[in-house]
């Protein structure tokens, strides 16, 4: 019986808004390199690791992480582009019905994401009583897929692993190390998801496009 359902962040509950471009891509072009997994781990690495006093030396990590130099102009266009101000987190609208129906049900929620620390003001711990437990990587100081993040929301949730169903759009991030550990999983392949990078990087055997198809898992 499934007790409680983690859910990765990005491109499964939320997007970023800003002009339909993924930001880890965007990040690519400034330094005219191609988008891989490679540098995303590094872009990762190096801007969500970790609390950070301003967003301009967020940026600066991000620079020697990558082995760039943080030269002014760098530096300005990337602080554009990771602005908070300007990249609001949106729910996928089945997002929130879903989640809060998942509550009425009795089922905790929680989430497990790499995320920076200017980037998730919404999604707090108890933010609307909705969420049980919220890991976020720059919190914790570790990125997914290392299982401290997956093993401290069991724990905050109180459930065992073979009670907890994972949801993620990343195989590597979500569903691998989660289905180690025991956990159910689900892979998750939205089709409105204009700025997911995930779409073609494989297969699994339990996929969804919606959230509310979760229901046959649980």
């Amino acid at each position: 019986m499934i007790k409680a359902v983690i859910f990765d962040l990005w491109h499964t509950l939320g997007y970023n808004d800003k002009s339909n471009e993924n930001l880890i891509v965007a990040t690519a072009n400034i330094f005219g390199e191609k988008f891989s997994m490679d540098f995303l781990k590094k872009v990762e690495e190096g801007a969500m690791i970790r609390r950070f006093p301003s967003l301009r030396d967020q940026m600066i990590s991000l620079c020697m992480r990558l082995g760039k130099e943080p030269k002014g102009q760098v530096l300005e266009k990337l602080a554009k582009l990771w602005d908070p101000s300007t990249r609001r987190v949106m729910f996928f609208p089945d997002t929130m019905p879903y989640l809060k129906s998942l509550k009425k049900r009795g089922i905790k929620v929680a989430v497990v994401s790499n995320t920076g620390c200017f980037t998730c003001p919404l999604f707090k711990e108890g933010e609307n009583g909705l969420f049980d437990a919220v890991a976020l990587s720059f919190e914790l100081g570790v990125l997914k897929p290392d299982p401290k993040m997956f093993k401290w929301a069991l724990k905050k949730l109180g459930t065992k692993p073979e009670e907890t169903l994972m949801v993620g759009d990343t195989l590597t991030d979500d569903i691998l190390p989660a289905e180690k550990l025991g956990m159910k999983c689900v892979l998750i392949r939205r089709e409105n998801d204009r700025t997911s990078v995930t779409k073609n990087m494989g297969k699994y055997r339990n996929m969804i496009k919606t959230l509310p198809e979760l229901d046959k898992f649980l």
